[in-house]
């Protein structure tokens, strides 16, 4: 399969820009934890964040049964810590535990006759710590249990609420990374139904967020064309993905991204239609998104070897030397560019 999805980030995994939650009022132990973790985040000092941690798990076990509703919050945080000792360290255990303690904040918070007020960001916290275990061992259980959880989320958030839009997004992305890993067509459309559900329910005026939405609804029509062969599922990723761009302002963010979309789909229909009219409008647009300064190595690799893979293709059908040995040159400049940790 081929593995070119755009990355579908919809929200910030930092537990302080996300939990609503005055701690000191909850348990002045997680208001001691959240002052060392905000030490640890100025000095870097892993102590502090192991300080953090000790307090948190002080805090969690000091909760009542009568009170679920504070220890599922306590949770969710010593969760946060926990992922950021991991992020630090890469020590496995540490992420396994991190999820092991979203799991248990959630089966609290299914337990309440009400929704908990952090029960969204304790599915969202487990979905993410899920996936960045699915990235490193491939574990199908991984992703199912995180396409569940998506589903959970849906379940308990009103249909008018600011944040549906992200909901349908994470799920809609989630399905397309099975559907990468399965190739069952059933999961790219339902794929592209969530898709379509996050775009008509994004109300927040969230420019950089729609424009990730056309991208990747976009991308998911051009993957179920190269499956099922369909030119009208390719036509409307192509006109999807043109509109992220023609939405997307020269100081656009997102504007490199849907750049690369457009270019990558224009790519894909050459391959099927061998139009070079479009290959080579898939090269200008790959070049316009290199002019782009870009926030992190990881894009600008990625940008450097959708243009390489471009030019191999349009080399292909013309025999110039000069696309081939660009290519070259772009696809050694991808791999010294990519962080080693990729």
């Amino acid at each position: 399969m081929d593995q070119n999805l755009p990355a579908l980030s919809l929200g910030s995994d930092y537990p302080e820009s996300i939990l609503n939650v005055d701690f000191g009022k909850l348990n002045p132990l997680i208001r001691r934890s959240r002052e060392l973790d905000q030490e640890y985040r100025k000095s870097g000092d892993l102590a502090n964040l192991e300080a953090a941690i000790k307090t948190s798990w002080q805090a969690a076990d000091s909760t009542h049964d009568d009170k679920p509703g504070i220890r599922t919050t306590c949770l969710l945080y010593l969760s946060y810590l926990i992922k950021d000792r991991y992020t630090a360290t890469n020590n496995t255990e540490d992420l396994d535990k991190s999820i092991e303690l979203a799991e248990e904040a959630n089966g609290i918070a299914e337990t309440l006759q009400e929704v908990h007020p952090q029960h969204p960001l304790v599915l969202k916290a487990l979905r993410a710590r899920l996936i960045d275990r699915y990235a490193l061992t491939g574990s199908d259980s991984d992703l199912d249990r995180a396409i569940d959880t998506a589903r959970q989320s849906i379940n308990i958030t009103n249909d008018s609420a600011s944040d549906v839009s992200y909901q349908y997004g994470d799920l809609s992305a989630l399905l397309g990374r099975r559907y990468l890993a399965t190739g069952t067509v059933e999961n790219v459309d339902e794929a592209i139904s969530m898709g379509w559900k996050a775009i008509e329910g994004e109300v927040t005026n969230n420019k950089p967020m729609r424009l990730h939405l056309l991208a990747h609804v976009g991308s998911l029509l051009g993957q179920k064309s190269l499956r099922t062969g369909s030119l009208d599922d390719m036509d409307e990723g192509v006109r999807l993905a043109r509109q992220a761009v023609e939405e997307a302002s020269e100081e656009e963010p997102a504007l490199a991204d849907s750049l690369n979309s457009l270019a990558t789909l224009l790519g894909q229909r050459y391959s099927i239609t061998s139009a070079l009219i479009d290959i080579d409008e898939a090269i200008a647009l790959a070049r316009r998104s290199l002019k782009i300064p870009s926030y992190n190595s990881t894009m600008l690799a990625t940008s450097l070897g959708n243009l390489a893979v471009l030019l191999q293709l349009r080399y292909q059908r013309s025999r110039k030397l000069s696309d081939l040995e660009e290519s070259t040159q772009l696809s050694q400049q991808a791999l010294t560019t990519m962080p080693v940790n990729q």
